[in-house]
């Protein structure tokens, strides 16, 4: 028989279906099996302990995550639904939110190992990203499903950094029929001690990218120097506007010329303006470098080097093997299929991209450095959840996320918000107050000063 053990004190809750309610709960004691027993009915609403609802986090969470609405939006909207929260009470909603979405996902990870096993295996792309001071917020993510797999915040690509977490992928999926990432050497000696003999290729694009600079990038800051200490630029300009005032526009010598040019073989009987004409044209046409231009920076676009010559002297041979790739044969549900795998890792550059300008929306703030400095970790797994399979795996037969929150112990959630806490860089608030001293250097060069004497 169970025995009341106490009676919680009366407190408010809130939930978008019912609003702000007051709740007392009964706690029940069974003196045989020493276990206590709560309501069933108020834990599937709210977190044990908490104010707002699982569905209020959720709202929170897609809100914040991804509508990319900022806390004023929210609280407005919330309102407007006679639910009342405060600034700070959005931004712990939403890291609550992805802590239960990365429990939800580790939870459901043997489902999502069947789901890519079905498929043939699983293509694993491996990629970070940081600003300025910020940490490097890396992933795994799954190029046949586009599913983020895994994620980590490390201070930089080093292999002792990288392995635990590599090993933490084949641990819950199981070793990938290919990986591909940039050049990194960390990145490469990680793999290479996880996953001997796994297909491994190098990124097209940073290959060529890390090429270039290795090859050309010295001698192209030199030339860039040189060409600004001689001011050619401006030399070049004085020389063209010089030439024009001596060229006659009309002059039938300059479509005599330019149909020579074309031809190869001279078309005028005239021979006295062909210095100027070509001296002008050939400056006009230094100028016209930016068109050759691409848009994908050094040493993509270089407007005084061939490129090309450097690459056929490269270290090609390296590389060589983790470059081109026949397609991979897999087992699927279906028989044995073909799977060629991207040869960029253009599908995580695409995926950081999008990170970045939902971060800046949200923020409303060009500068990612103190984003990624405050964002937790499993952030990026918020973009599985446009994935139907994905949903259908975690919500594990629940109607709604919110629902399968509630089934979720509400202590791991604290332990996870703690930890995530700890890990984050937070300045104290009494050294944030002094760093706003503009005269901080010269106090503190006083202070030295008087000790001394």
């Amino acid at each position: 028989m169970l025995h009341v053990q106490k009676t919680t004190a009366t407190k408010t809750v809130v939930t978008m279906d019912i609003v702000a309610f007051y709740a007392k709960e009964t706690v029940l004691f069974c003196p045989h099996d020493k276990k206590n027993f709560f309501s069933d009915q108020l834990r599937s609403l709210v977190p044990r302990g908490g104010t707002f609802g699982f569905d209020v986090i959720v709202e929170v969470g897609l809100a914040l995550f991804v509508h990319c609405r900022n806390n004023i939006k929210i609280m407005m909207a919330l309102a407007a639904e006679n639910v009342f929260i405060s600034e700070r009470e959005v931004s712990y909603l939403g890291r609550k939110f992805i802590n239960y979405l990365a429990l939800a996902h580790r939870q459901s990870q043997p489902g999502l190992r069947y789901l890519m096993t079905r498929r043939g295996g699983y293509i694993l792309h491996v990629d970070g990203t940081c600003e300025g001071d910020s940490p490097n917020l890396f992933c795994g993510l799954d190029e046949i499903s586009e599913l983020v797999l895994d994620t980590i915040k490390i201070p930089s690509e080093k292999k002792e950094q990288l392995v635990p977490f590599f090993q933490r992928i084949k641990d819950q999926y199981g070793e990938p029929k290919a990986l591909v990432h940039d050049m990194g050497r960390g990145i490469i000696a990680a793999v290479e001690e996880v996953f001997p003999g796994v297909a491994d290729f190098i990124c097209h694009f940073h290959f060529l990218r890390d090429l270039g600079k290795d090859l050309m990038l010295d001698e192209y800051t030199t030339l860039q120097k040189r060409l600004r200490k001689f001011k050619v630029r401006p030399l070049l300009r004085q020389r063209a506007k010089y030439l024009e005032q001596k060229i006659n526009p009309a002059c039938q010598s300059i479509d005599e010329i330019i149909v020579s040019i074309k031809s190869g073989s001279w078309q005028t009987s005239s021979f006295e303006n062909i210095p100027l004409i070509t001296t002008y044209a050939l400056i006009q046409w230094i100028f016209e470098y930016p068109r050759q231009s691409s848009g994908y920076g050094f040493p993509f676009d270089r407007p005084h080097l061939d490129f090309y010559r450097y690459l056929q002297n490269a270290h090609l041979d390296k590389y060589l093997e983790k470059l081109f790739a026949d397609p991979l044969p897999v087992s699927t549900s279906e028989g044995f299929v073909y799977i060629q795998p991207q040869r960029t890792n253009n599908i995580l550059e695409r995926f950081f991209r999008r990170e970045k300008r939902r971060g800046r929306k949200k923020s409303g703030t060009a500068s990612m450095s103190k984003l990624l400095k405050s964002l937790l970790a499993d952030t990026p797994l918020v973009q599985n959840l446009k994935n139907t399979e994905y949903m259908e795996i975690i919500l594990n037969g629940c109607k709604s996320l919110a629902e399968r929150f509630s089934k979720i112990d509400a202590h791991m959630v604290q332990l996870e918000m703690k930890a995530a806490n700890n890990d984050s860089e937070k300045i104290l608030p009494a050294i944030k107050k002094l760093i706003r001293d503009s005269d901080l250097t010269k106090k503190i060069s006083s202070l030295f000063l008087s000790a001394a004497k």
